[in-house]
């Protein structure tokens, strides 16, 4: 018959592997793998615009497209205070969305600038609120911007976008009732020029590569830690039990392996409540689940003892390991052995050694 140390090896080995596997697979539900390029792209599918202020005197800006690369250059004009000019990514036919956003949160771009340290970026999106087809920038545009570095590959979180000031002011909108996670429609992209190049400068952004996807890190990272975490707590519980030392008198040392569940049961029970002095053979049958004359049957059959004299040997080898190892009154013993009364104590600790506890202690006495 396996032992208990078997057989928690054994549990161990199987909740260590389903709990894994269990794991595994919710991580493999919850995890998106939704990719978008928007570029490099073929260019057949998008219309590539440039733009800048409206009116006289305004910047001057131009793009090369190749299937690899975009390139914005641009010369800001000094004639006006906020000069901007930028490169629009959208479908050619206008009614079609860019990209479906649902479940998307990250947006990377691969972009270098010789001049720029401050590169905005706007999403645009359908605004139903925005109902007049003679009103201009009818598109509601959320912003966020990229700060230039010595790397070449940027990432912004979507939720970090911003109503742009520029179209709240122009509709008359509060920030706080646009969220862009209510978008989901993508139309277009727009990089634009660095925002503190000041007017009379100019500047080259050379674009390489955009990709709007779901970044999965946070969540593995947390499904890493919660493994990390579950098979620690399933190695202490079953390979380090924290239970009450079983004693098994050293009769039941002599006797031949019993292959049977029930005697372990049993004495795992006695060995590990025998401290409590109201236990007797009810509990072990309620808590067990095992017939009481069942029980006593088990214990004379393989043991020669019924319940109550195991639990006395049980209880009396405890008695004799605190009597030599500690300095513990012999009433304290008493109370820890599962005696109420230290009278009742040394009654059956003579029947069983033909000597008192305080006799035991002193003939043993190193």
């Amino acid at each position: 018959m396996l032992s208990w140390k078997q057989i928690n090896k054994k549990w161990f080995s199987t909740i260590l592997i389903s709990g894994n596997l269990l794991i595994a697979g919710i991580v493999l539900i919850f995890i998106s793998f939704k990719d978008e390029t928007i570029f490099p792209h073929s260019l057949e599918d998008y219309r590539i615009i440039g733009y800048h202020e409206e009116g006289p005197s305004h910047s001057v800006y131009s793009i090369q497209k190749s299937p690899n690369k975009l390139t914005l250059s641009y010369s800001l004009t000094s004639s006006r205070p906020d000069p901007f000019t930028a490169v629009v990514i959208s479908k050619k036919d206008s009614t079609q969305t860019l990209v479906d956003l649902d479940d998307m949160n990250k947006i990377m771009f691969r972009i270098k600038a010789k001049k720029g340290k401050r590169i905005p970026v706007m999403l645009t999106f359908e605004e139903p609120s925005v109902n007049d087809t003679l009103k201009k920038h009818k598109r509601i545009a959320f912003e966020d911007e990229i700060q230039i570095g010595d790397k070449e590959e940027y990432e912004l979180n979507l939720q970090n976008f911003k109503p742009a000031d520029w179209w709240l002011r122009f509709h008359g909108k509060n920030q706080t009732d646009l969220r862009v996670f209510e978008y989901k429609n993508l139309k277009s992209i727009i990089i634009g020029s660095c925002k503190i190049l000041k007017g009379g400068g100019n500047d080259e952004i050379e674009i390489s590569e955009i990709n709007i996807y779901h970044n999965n890190k946070p969540l593995i990272f947390k499904a890493l830690l919660f493994t990390l975490c579950f098979n620690i707590s399933v190695f202490f519980v079953f390979i380090f039990p924290v239970n009450k030392k079983i004693f098994v008198p050293v009769q039941a040392t002599n006797i031949e392996p019993i292959d049977h569940e029930k005697l372990e049961a049993i004495k795992l029970f006695i060995g590990q409540k025998f401290s409590n002095p109201e236990l007797n053979l009810h509990h072990a049958e309620d808590k067990l689940n095992i017939n009481a004359k069942e029980i006593n049957t088990i214990l004379k059959q393989d043991l020669n003892s019924n319940f109550n004299q195991y639990l006395n040997m049980v209880r009396i080898i405890e008695a004799k390991n605190l009597l030599l190892q500690t300095h513990l009154p012999i009433a304290e013993i008493a109370v820890k052995c599962g005696y109420k009364h230290v009278t009742h104590f040394n009654r059956i600790f003579k029947g069983e050694t033909n000597l008192s506890p305080k006799d035991f202690k002193l003939q043993h006495k190193v």
